[in-house]
């Protein structure tokens, strides 16, 4: 396709694909291309369908356009916000019970669990229960979401 042969539109579109969710802003310093360029680029991308846009609040998110739609609600609620924070303390310590998570993130139990159930709704995090205590653990589909993040420490006291 002669329209994806043009570098900079190219470099647009291949660093979507691999930032769903990607922001204008993290899009122009990633591509080295100033707003303007970007802008048009995006502008022709959305009109051919390849890209879409989700506004958030002040934020355009950028998604490639064979991004599954529910995913969209996904990656946005995990970019900001409790469930956002939640789901980064899962999968920073796997394994964690709702206790533990209360007094990491400072939520109540009430919500860490209304937020747990959205996370597994959408398949990012999974519980198993073992003796004593639900635990929570996140799922490759948040790991792929969220990117690598450090494990605790292993010197870190269990609460």
């Amino acid at each position: 396709m002669a329209f994806l042969e043009q570098p900079t539109r190219r470099r647009i579109l291949d660093l979507i694909h691999s930032n769903p969710g990607i922001k204008i802003s993290r899009l122009c310093q990633e591509a080295a291309a100033g707003w303007g360029t970007v802008k048009y680029h995006l502008h022709l991308l959305e009109k051919s369908g390849l890209v879409v846009s989700r506004t958030k609040g002040r934020d355009c998110l950028l998604f490639a356009h064979d991004y599954p739609i529910a995913a969209l609600e996904v990656v946005e609620a995990l970019r900001q916000g409790r469930a956002g924070t939640l789901a980064r303390e899962i999968a920073r310590t796997p394994g964690a019970n709702q206790k533990q998570l209360c007094e990491r993130v400072r939520l109540t139990r009430k919500i860490i669990r209304r937020y747990v159930e959205l996370l597994a709704q959408a398949d990012l995090v999974s519980e198993q229960r073992d003796a004593q205590y639900q635990r929570y653990y996140p799922r490759p589909r948040l790991v792929e979401h969220l990117g690598p993040e450090p494990q605790a420490a292993p010197d870190e006291p269990e609460l």
